[in-house]
């Protein structure tokens, strides 16, 4: 039998293809099959029965991590500035709220898993100072998010 003269070039052709969509395939995968999508705005009445801050319906999220998910709004105009959400096998282990008022940012964590789940720090320069839950409801009542 004879071989065709490009048959001897289609194996490499098609390693060196494979090769460069390897990198995409999980891109694509975690787009038709987000993780962590039900934690999205279908979670904010559990957010909100929780007490953690809710998902804004217009903010958007671009990456595909399967342990990580973050939603920004498109323009960040008022405090609030991101979310970001850590799994583990599909389910929320904590959800850290970002803020920022002038030269004042905050960070509030809600974890999932412990009995004490608030963990909230606000910065101004180099300080860095902890807060209750109830100090951080008072910030964010003055900033004008509750």
């Amino acid at each position: 039998m004879m071989k065709s003269k490009g048959s001897g070039i289609l194996w490499p052709v098609l390693l060196v293809i494979l090769f460069l969509l390897s990198g995409k395939i999980s891109q694509v995968w975690y787009s038709w099959f987000p993780v962590g999508a039900e934690y999205g705005y279908a979670y904010n009445e559990v957010r909100k029965k929780l007490g953690v801050l809710e998902l804004p319906q217009d903010w958007t999220t671009n990456n595909h991590s399967d342990e990580f998910k973050t939603w920004k709004p498109r323009v960040v105009s008022g405090v609030r500035t991101m979310k970001t959400i850590r799994l583990e096998n599909d389910l929320i282990i904590t959800e850290i709220d970002y803020l920022k008022n002038g030269e004042y940012t905050m960070q509030i964590q809600y974890s999932y898993l412990f009995e004490s789940p608030w963990e909230i720090k606000i910065q101004y320069g180099e300080n860095d100072l902890m807060l209750s839950k109830s100090q951080s409801d008072s910030v964010l009542t003055v900033w004008g998010i509750k």
